[in-house]
């Protein structure tokens, strides 16, 4: 027997995002997951930018391991300099949705967030 429930709760203690590891503080919503899948129990909590990513590339037969492809491909996430879509991302911190972004072509270094209007440019 399996089954799945997702509660858009708003948190009365601190939660940690399973995917991106940032804290829920208290008075903040988020998602929890609870169910089976593919015979293993899960019950974990998502802030609401990574309940969106998930969401839209599960939604779309993709992997959420791509969404960085996804932004430079679509050409969302791009070298400030030269427009290169050859980009190197890095987590600056964990907890957040910030990264550190390296041009492949030209070494420009700079630092992005992942938005939830950016994850909805990648999967349209």
């Amino acid at each position: 027997m399996s089954f799945w429930n997702s509660r858009h709760l708003k948190a009365r203690k601190q939660h940690i995002c399973i995917y991106c590891n940032k804290a829920i503080l208290p008075g903040e919503t988020y998602w929890r997951e609870t169910g089976t899948f593919d015979g293993d129990f899960n019950d974990y909590c998502l802030d609401e930018v990574c309940k969106v990513a998930v969401h839209k590339f599960v939604e779309n037969g993709e992997e959420l391991g791509n969404l960085f492809e996804s932004l430079t491909a679509q050409g969302i996430v791009e070298c400030p300099d030269c427009k290169s879509d050859y980009v190197s991302f890095k987590r600056r911190e964990n907890g957040t949705h910030k990264y550190h972004c390296t041009c492949n072509r030209c070494d420009r270094e700079w630092e992005i967030e992942i938005t939830e209007e950016m994850i909805n440019e990648v999967v349209k």
